[in-house]
């Protein structure tokens, strides 16, 4: 009996030691925020589209654009809420916030909201890296992220800081935590953060707005491909420890 036991203990040990592997190398994208953002954006863009589709839905969306118009305070006031949720959770995706500023107020003033809201969470993010560097960060991402943040800030450069705003993404607040912990000055990052959101929030505020119009199924695929771009650019920059890394060396060597 004894000797069986003995047997048996290496095929466990073996096993364990495979989960442990797919739990470093394959699990990080299941948990990952960039993951969860799209699978949120896509739940999200997938219902709208099953509105826009339907005579009866178009007529539901009029009604919501309506009632928070006539609401306006309200509007604000909870569109800025949601604002400050996605700055505390990495897996919301932001730019759905843009889109709905432009819905809701059309495409001047939700430009203008959205960049608003946009700079003050990016600040908010960029202040809590750089006063907490890890201790906060370590509560809010994975461990995976919190290395990743500290790859992309020990490498974070202007162009970086203003392309990942300019151009389409879903990971608007990973770039803006990175910031913090780097070297940049507050300074630098909040006119890249300004300046790199203004077309983006001006195309998605439109696309926003154009949801009331008869392309309103266009506008929910162009927003899918805007997801998808948005992924295919961060994947294509993926840190090197999604390829296999010792889990517990910080620099991923």
């Amino acid at each position: 009996m004894r000797s069986e036991a003995v047997k048996k203990t290496p095929k466990a040990s073996t096993v364990s030691t495979l989960i442990g592997a797919l739990r470093r190398r394959y699990f990080v994208y299941i948990y990952h925020p960039i993951t969860m953002k799209m699978l949120v954006a896509i739940v999200c863009l997938g219902l709208l589209m099953v509105l826009v589709s339907s005579t009866g839905g178009r007529t539901a969306l009029d009604g919501i654009h309506q009632a928070l118009r006539d609401r306006f305070v309200w509007s604000a006031l909870l569109l800025a809420l949601l604002f400050v949720v996605a700055t505390l959770s990495p897996s919301f995706p932001e730019f759905m916030i843009i889109v709905m500023s432009g819905f809701v107020f059309g495409v001047v003033f939700g430009s203008i909201f959205a960049i608003t809201c946009v700079s003050m969470a990016a600040t908010a993010n960029f202040s809590i890296a750089r006063r907490s560097q890890r201790r906060i960060i370590e509560y809010i991402f994975d461990e995976h992220s919190v290395r990743e943040l500290r790859w992309t800030a020990s490498r974070i450069s202007p162009a970086m800081v203003f392309f990942t705003w300019f151009l389409p993404s879903i990971n608007f607040d990973l770039i803006s935590y990175a910031a913090g912990m780097s070297r940049m000055k507050f300074r630098t990052f909040i006119t890249l953060t300004v300046f790199g959101t203004l077309l983006s929030s001006i195309a998605l505020a439109f696309l926003g707005d154009r949801l009331r119009s008869g392309e309103a199924s266009t506008v929910v695929v162009l927003l899918f491909v805007y997801t998808i771009i948005g992924i295919g650019l961060y994947a294509k920059e993926v840190p090197p420890w999604f390829s296999g890394f010792d889990s517990d060396d910080p620099t991923g060597r």
